[in-house]
């Protein structure tokens, strides 16, 4: 009786192991950009990526700098190109390009 539970636990123990989802590197991704338009007050920010547009969203935590400057999301303006990172659409960095690569021109879909 004893080893036939030990045999249930371990059977339980694995079978969960196997249906956990796999642990995902949490590490935030780069998108690199320049500003189409940016709202300060609701934190929106549209973005020109090479990919095409992209909307992301500045946070009371997002940092912004300009070399060792920080900056306020006021202090942006459209064209100015930026290196965003992000966590989903949330914005958790951004470092403002003060010497940008231009981006290449969009390709249709």
């Amino acid at each position: 009786m004893k080893a036939l539970s030990v045999t249930l636990l371990l059977a339980v123990v694995l079978l969960l192991a196997a249906s956990a989802p796999a642990q995902t590197n949490t590490v935030a991704p780069f998108v690199r950009g320049a500003i189409v338009r940016l709202d300060p007050k609701s934190g929106e920010l549209l973005l020109k990526t090479p990919k095409g547009e992209r909307t992301y969203w500045l946070t009371p935590r997002t940092y912004i700098f300009r070399g060792e400057e920080k900056l306020t999301a006021d202090k942006l303006k459209p064209g100015d190109y930026l290196k965003l990172r992000v966590t989903s659409n949330l914005v958790v960095r951004i470092k403002v390009d003060t010497n940008p690569v231009p981006l290449p021109p969009l390709t249709p879909p």
